[in-house]
């Protein structure tokens, strides 16, 4: 790439008023940029940057720090737009070439991130944070051989990197002498970890131990992962049993006699519902493959409008009133979700959210988006809940499943949830089994798709080569065609499980 000449200005989208201060200064303004962001005043600070650059148009420093910033508030395609000057104007810089690729991920743009993110360490072949964005992009890509590589690479700089040793165990074979076991053991016992770094060890020998065949020793690493999570995400099953119950009680049969029901829409939001684990990447990745839906992924605005406009502090559980669901409440709800998404659609006509535990917040879905269509995922209940409780989830939104107990309860909760969700939504709910999809993956999306509305669509067949990234623990599974073989990673663990195979007798 070429250095842009000197006049080389910001884009139109970013234009502001020069600043004043330092009198056209643009060192002294970078600086003043500089305090303001420290301050937290990023506003202040774009604005100086801005000006700065007015100054010094040429300035490699200056489009990064601005780009930097843009990124940071969430401004995406300004940011690549920024980090683009700088990365023509400092071609060699490595960090500037992964902010870049950074932003270029962040809005999907998968094929320009891995370059540029290949090019960082390209430039920069020792640095931890750039091979560790370069394994992350590819793990999220499907691109197994390269991750590994990465995480190998990545270990080798950084040995105490304990996330990327867990990382690696998702990736590769072992057989019971591995090295990286015996390396993963020793980093185990140092007896200097965070609380954070046994998680990540305990998950990751649990992964190498089980494909060593070593089954007992990797579930009592599991089991060592688990209650170190459960101590830093506590969990009291009666507030979600509260909640459970409130939904169910307020959103009864009557509640939806008096409302408007979604008629035959075939724009709008899907949400694919369920467990964890339960095939609802899979799902997404299907149904995304078709051309009049666009992928949400797991997005947080439903939990974010129940946090908003349905918690009262101080209040157990919702606050759940007519008042609630006025005419009115229920339209700026409307609004604050359709507000929150609205850059996933694009020019599509569906799209979809695949937040699995919106399952909860059926009922408020359906009263505030009566166009919403719902795909519910289901799968054996044993190997969901074991699928859960042994993988590592990056958030705290699953505190239930540390325990296996908790875990068997909610499973109930669920269930219950969900027939009561059938009952008073007749016909707006699909259920759709992981087996089914397994064994007749056409036959499955055809139908989907006529729930749905839309005509199939041969490339829903070839979900696993649209290139998308998934960043969802399933990100390795569908990028590959869809097969079977779960309960066989079941079958060595059975004799542990007893408080889960109680839920097949409870079916």
């Amino acid at each position: 790439m070429n250095p842009r000449s000197a006049n080389t200005r910001t884009p139109d989208a970013l234009q502001q008023p020069r600043a004043d201060a330092a009198h056209g200064d643009p060192a002294a303004l970078r600086a003043q940029a500089r305090s303001a962001a420290a301050c937290g005043d990023r506003l202040t600070a774009v604005r100086l940057h801005i000006a700065a650059l007015e100054f010094d148009p040429a300035n490699a420093e200056g489009y990064f720090e601005l780009g930097t910033l843009l990124f940071g508030t969430g401004q995406v395609d300004a940011a690549i737009s920024v980090l683009d000057m700088a990365a023509q104007l400092a071609p060699g810089n490595p960090q500037v070439r992964h902010n870049l690729g950074l932003a270029l991920a962040k809005c999907g743009d998968a094929v320009r991130a891995r370059s540029e993110l290949a090019e960082s360490v390209r430039l920069a072949p020792n640095d931890a944070t750039f091979l560790r964005a370069l394994a992350l992009l590819d793990l999220s890509l499907g691109k197994s051989t390269d991750a590994e590589a990465g995480f190998r690479q990545l270990i080798a700089c950084d040995p105490a990197d304990t996330a990327a040793h867990r990382n690696l165990a998702r990736l590769s074979r072992y057989a019971a002498d591995d090295p990286h076991i015996a390396q993963m053991e020793m980093l185990l016992h140092r007896g200097v970890l965070t609380p954070d770094a046994g998680i990540d060890l305990g998950f990751a020998l649990f992964d190498a131990l089980a494909k060593a065949g070593q089954y007992e020793r990797a579930f009592d690493r599991l089991g060592e992962a688990n209650r170190l999570r459960r101590q830093k995400f506590p969990y009291d099953a009666s507030v979600e049993r509260v909640v459970f119950e409130q939904m169910a009680e307020f959103f009864d049969p009557a509640y939806f006699d008096e409302i408007p029901s979604a008629g035959s829409e075939t724009s709008g939001p899907i949400f694919i519902i369920g467990m964890p684990r339960a095939g609802t990447t899979l799902v997404e990745q299907i149904l995304a493959s078709h051309p009049d839906i666009a992928a949400g992924g797991e997005s947080v605005a439903m939990t974010d409008l129940v946090r908003r406009f349905l918690i009262a502090p101080g209040q157990p559980g919702l606050s759940l009133s007519a008042s609630a669901f006025s005419t009115e409440t229920c339209a700026e709800m409307r609004a604050f979700y359709l507000s929150a998404v609205r850059h996933v659609a694009g020019q599509s006509p569906c799209f979809t959210d695949k937040m699995p535990l919106n399952f909860r917040w059926v009922g408020i879905i359906a009263a505030i988006l009566p166009e919403a269509r719902f795909v519910h995922c289901r799968r054996e209940p044993v190997e969901t809940c074991f699928s859960i409780h042994s993988s590592f989830f990056a958030s705290g939104g699953n505190r239930y499943s540390h325990d296996l107990d908790d875990l068997a309860d909610y499973y109930r909760q669920y269930r219950g949830l969900m027939a009561h969700w059938h009952a008073v939504l007749p016909g707006r709910i699909l259920d759709v089994d992981l087996a089914d999809v397994v064994a007749d993956q056409e036959g499955e999306t055809r139908w989907l798709l006529a729930f749905l509305g839309l005509d199939f669509d041969p490339r829903c067949m070839a979900f696993h080569a649209n290139g998308s990234p998934v960043s969802t623990l399933s990100s390795l599974q569908v990028k590959r065609p869809v097969y079977g073989g779960h309960s066989d990673r079941l079958r060595p663990y059975l004799p542990f499980l007893e408080p889960l195979l109680a839920l097949r007798e409870d079916a």
